[in-house]
Formats: C-alpha cells, sequence, structure tokens
C-alpha cells in the first residue's frame, strides 16, 4: 500500500507544500501591505482634495458676503446686496462638513455663519421696514433697525475676516 514511489511522491510534495507557504505566505502579506498602504495613500489624498475643496467654495462665498455687507447702504431700494449661505447650508446639511475632521475650524465656521445669519435677519427688517414703511410704524423704530444692522455689520464684518485667515492658512497648510 505504501510502496516506495508513493512514499517519495507524497514527501516530495508534502516539501513543495512548505516550502509554498514558507516563502508564499510572507510574499502574499507583504504584497498585501504594500496594497493597503497605497490604498491608505489614495483615501488620504482624495480627503485632502475634498476639505481643500469645500474650503475654496466656503472661502469665496465668505468673500462674496464681505463684499454684499460692505456694500450695505441705507438707501436699499437701489443698493441691495443680500448675502449668500448656499454652500455652507448644502455642506452642512448634506454631512460634507465631516470631511474637515477639525472641530477648531468648524467652530469659527458655524460662528461666521451665524453672524452672518443674525445680519441677514436683521437687513430683511430693514429692507421690509424701508420698503414698506407702513409695516415698521414709525421712522425712529426704522432708524434704530438700520443703527442695529450697522452694529451687525460691523460684527460680521470682523468674524468673516478672522474665518478668511484661518481658512488661508489651512489651504497653504
Amino acid at each position: 500500500m505504501f510502496n516506495q514511489d508513493f512514499c517519495s511522491s507524497f514527501l516530495s510534495n508534502l516539501f513543495a507544500t512548505i516550502i509554498g507557504i514558507g516563502f508564499g505566505l510572507p510574499i502574499a502579506l507583504w504584497l498585501d501591505r504594500i496594497i493597503r498602504s497605497r490604498n491608505e495613500k489614495e483615501k488620504t489624498k482624495e480627503s485632502l482634495e475634498r476639505v481643500k475643496k469645500i474650503l475654496i467654495l466656503l472661502q469665496s462665498e465668505l468673500n462674496e458676503n464681505h463684499d454684499s455687507i460692505n456694500k450695505f447702504h441705507e438707501d436699499v431700494s437701489n443698493y441691495y446686496y443680500p448675502v449668500r449661505i448656499e454652500s455652507w447650508n448644502a455642506f452642512s446639511d448634506g454631512g460634507e462638513l465631516q470631511w474637515l475632521n477639525d472641530p477648531d475650524l468648524l467652530a469659527v465656521l458655524s460662528s461666521t455663519y451665524a453672524t452672518i445669519n443674525h445680519f441677514h435677519f436683521i437687513f430683511e427688517k430693514y429692507v421690509q421696514g424701508s420698503l414698506f414703511p407702513s409695516s415698521v410704524g414709525s421712522p425712529e423704530l426704522k432708524k434704530r433697525i438700520f443703527n442695529i444692522v450697522v452694529k451687525q455689520q460691523d460684527i460680521a464684518k470682523k468674524q468673516i475676516s478672522i474665518c478668511l485667515e484661518i481658512i488661508s492658512k489651512k489651504l497653504v497648510s
């Protein structure tokens, strides 16, 4: 049953299998490590590119808002420059802000957009009072709303400037 041909074939096959496993397994693990490393680098690169795109779009929107806020004029019937928050809303509602992965940056961005929203709310009240004077009631109230808009304008411009500096630093690094 166990003749010499069988034993020599069995031993040579066993020896070849052990050598195959001994050399093949480390090589397979080494190749797997290389592929995983390459995939991680690609994911990191993709993540950094996505963060950069998000920051560039938010930077552009903030620059436009800064310009709009700077152009605020008492005569809104001829000089109406509303702020934009569409990109911020899209990114925050769509979950894209998770790519930023920087709590400090997210805090500054959310504070900035909250300030812009406050300006926008008061600005719209002033626009309504300017275009529909009967809705405000008295000219004194319209003047007080104007003063609040000017005050909020200064706050928003400062906050936007701070946020733009932080974004610029993030884009450089």
